[in-house]
């Protein structure tokens, strides 16, 4: 008896979708695997932004392998080996964004100005457009890590070459009309020679402009305002003198607060004991009018 023709057409349609089903089902199951094997292959290798992002936080790529990050900018480590900074990006305020912008800006003059120096890093490339700075990479980090790593250990030979050292980088640095307005042991970074480097100028005051940034209590100048003298880094730089020979920051016992009005009455730590504690003391008391001066003394005392 013939099948009437409706009946053979629903199976045909039947069989044709047990066959797509069959296919879709084969090829959802390859996708699945295929989802799986890139999730473990990335998993410990690369953050996946999520789909919705609460508010407030904020997502970014990194441009290198992460190093830290400070108050306006982010810095990587490139596979050339070098530094990059690049502003920290902000979608819900774009005021503070321009502002990391502006003083990634400022940061780049300030390299261009001071040019090659033994004792600031040296400047491979800036994007302007990125607000990016390429810097050399110096390997020993900044000196108070490694100070309070290894204080023990350092000779008072080393120690007289970094007083040396951080004398210059601050007149080199006054020499090119910038204040760095933040003269502090972090801020002065280490290559394999230990050699001392001035860095970190985001909040410097460049040919005049106002900084953006002002220093902690132990190396604040009495008297300080926001308008920059060269005199607030030859204060700081005494007690950063200080730091090298002692690996404490002055009045370290003493709350920040209060060490403000010691400052202010002229109560600095004993120094009379440490090598060039004359010329830490008189960095304090505003005894040197520039950062040569500081420099041609303890060129001097070295030869005794």
């Amino acid at each position: 008896m013939a099948m009437p023709f409706t009946n053979w057409l629903w199976r045909a349609i039947i069989a044709h979708c047990n066959k797509a089903a069959t296919f879709f089902a084969r090829l959802l199951g390859r996708l699945r695997q295929t989802t799986v094997d890139t999730t473990v292959a990335l998993s410990d290798r690369a953050f996946l932004i999520p789909d919705i992002i609460p508010y407030g936080e904020i997502y970014f790529q990194t441009k290198g392998h992460y190093v830290g990050t400070g108050a306006t900018s982010f810095v990587d480590r490139l596979e050339s080996g070098h530094i990059i900074k690049y502003p920290k990006p902000n979608p819900y305020c774009s005021e503070k964004e321009n502002l990391c912008r502006q003083q990634m800006e400022i940061e780049a003059e300030a390299y261009k100005r001071i040019g090659d120096s033994r004792h600031v890093p040296r400047l491979i490339h800036w994007d302007a457009s990125a607000c990016s700075l390429v810097l050399e990479f110096l390997a020993k980090g900044d000196l108070q890590s490694y100070l309070q790593c290894h204080n023990q250990a350092v000779t008072a030979e080393q120690r007289r070459v970094w007083m040396k050292h951080a004398a210059e980088a601050v007149a080199v640095v006054h020499s090119a009309t910038i204040i760095h307005c933040d003269v502090t042991p972090r801020n002065f970074l280490l290559n394999e020679a230990l050699e001392l480097h001035l860095s970190d100028f985001a909040g410097s005051s460049v040919a005049g402009s106002r900084p953006s940034i002002t220093t902690s209590a132990r190396f604040q100048r009495p008297g300080w305002s926001w308008e920059p003298a060269y005199a607030d880094d030859l204060f700081a730089l005494g007690s950063v003198l200080y730091y090298i020979q002692t690996g404490q920051e002055p009045h370290y016992d003493i709350p920040e607060n209060e060490v403000r009005d010691l400052f202010q009455a002229a109560v600095f730590p004993d120094v009379s004991t440490l090598d060039y504690g004359s010329v830490i003391h008189k960095c304090w008391t505003g005894d040197f009018s520039n950062a040569q001066q500081i420099v041609d003394v303890l060129a001097i005392a070295n030869l005794y």
